[in-house]
């Protein structure tokens, strides 16, 4: 089929704006008229995830993953629209493009605004913060071609805890040292404080050295396997708990998730059992 198309030399002046090494300018031809200057612009991130999305022609309420985050503080999207994504090998798809690229664009809206459509035409970028996190999107394609997407999603973790500087070691440990007070709880018992026993030597034999450590002074605790220690973070001491053996830190680290996590429920622990509701359990 003939087409007439008007000669590209008559064409008046050709005006993008493109992105050069750290700026985006706009060019008028060949000169570049202004640019902003990006290379001093630094987006902090923990995590990201980079996908490419064929988004085929009509389609609606398409939900953007954003694949292992449950949501990001910054969201980048690339569209390309003449391409034939099916069949690599053929070019021009869409051959209407390059005469009418002003006329394309995709829509998108927020998971809370699902009646608000906002249009997206090569770029997307939208930057937010730890505290203000972006609320999830849906894609639609009006077009009759499909499109691509290249999407870079990135988020900021939780701020980790700062440890305090003061720190004590307990060392020696079975994981039947590690119990926890009983208090009254909905007319059963439950527990507000875990307390680790230590035997330390004296010139006399053993003592027995106890470590009461209520739960709301917990900040965190993690295990570290590889060296059968578990780190109890606390608003005033960081307690490095070292365990004679791997499991003893396995089955002390469950114990105390145990009752840490629901501390709110009635559980309690003893020497030899784990107890939730006044009956003993499996931990």
């Amino acid at each position: 089929m003939t087409r007439i198309v008007t000669n590209k030399l008559l064409n008046p002046t050709k005006r993008v704006i493109e992105n050069y090494k750290s700026d985006f300018r706009t060019s008028d031809g060949p000169n570049t008229s202004i640019f902003i200057e990006l290379g001093d612009l630094g987006i902090p991130y923990d995590s990201h995830y980079v996908s490419r999305i064929v988004l085929p022609s009509g389609a609606e309420d398409y939900y953007l993953n954003y694949g292992l985050l449950d949501n990001v503080t910054f969201l980048l999207i690339k569209v390309t629209y003449n391409g034939n994504y099916d069949y690599p090998m053929e070019d021009d798809f869409d051959p209407l493009y390059q005469y009418e690229p002003n006329n394309y664009n995709i829509t998108y809206y927020y998971e809370d605004e699902p009646s608000v459509l906002y249009p997206i035409g090569r770029l997307l970028i939208l930057n937010g913060s730890f505290n203000n996190k972006l609320t999830k999107i849906y894609l639609n394609n009006p077009l009759d071609y499909d499109v691509v997407l290249d999407v870079l999603h990135a988020d900021i973790n939780a701020p980790k805890p700062i440890i305090p500087s003061s720190a004590v070691t307990i060392s020696n440990l079975y994981y039947s040292d590690i119990i926890t007070d009983q208090v009254t709880c909905s007319g059963t018992t439950g527990s507000t404080a875990f307390i680790i026993n230590q035997l330390i030597p004296i010139p006399t034999g053993y003592t027995m050295l106890s470590y009461i450590i209520p739960y709301d002074t917990i900040i965190s605790f993690q295990k570290d396997i590889s060296i059968d220690s578990i780190y109890l973070y606390t608003t005033t001491l960081t307690y490095t708990l070292k365990f004679l053996t791997d499991f003893d830190c396995n089955q002390a680290y469950s114990r105390m998730m145990f009752v840490y996590t629901y501390s709110d429920s009635c559980r309690y622990l003893t020497e030899n059992y784990v107890y939730d509701n006044g009956l003993p359990v499996i931990c």
